[in-house]
């Protein structure tokens, strides 16, 4: 019997980080994982440092999102509070 290979679940890197991008004496490395981190490390001096990328559209949409079910609770206390007191 022949042992095979497990199959690979890693992406490839390339799929991961970006052409990294010089400018300004600092360089900049584009980072996109499938797990929905995005942003770019920077390196200037010597020294790294993460710089996440906000999506301000998430971050709209989470609080509508939690606006409206703040809302319907609210609601539904009220409702059963005006029902009781018949």
């Amino acid at each position: 019997m022949e042992a095979r290979e497990k199959p690979r679940l890693k992406p490839r890197l390339a799929a991961w980080f970006g052409e990294q991008i010089d400018c300004d004496g600092a360089t900049l490395v584009p980072v996109n994982s499938p797990f929905g981190a995005r942003g770019a490390y920077v390196i200037r001096d010597g020294k790294v440092r993460w710089m996440p990328a906000l999506n301000l559209n998430w971050v709209i949409a989470g609080g509508q999102m939690l606006g409206v079910a703040a809302a319907m609770m609210a609601g539904g206390v009220l409702i059963a509070r005006a029902l009781r007191r018949q």
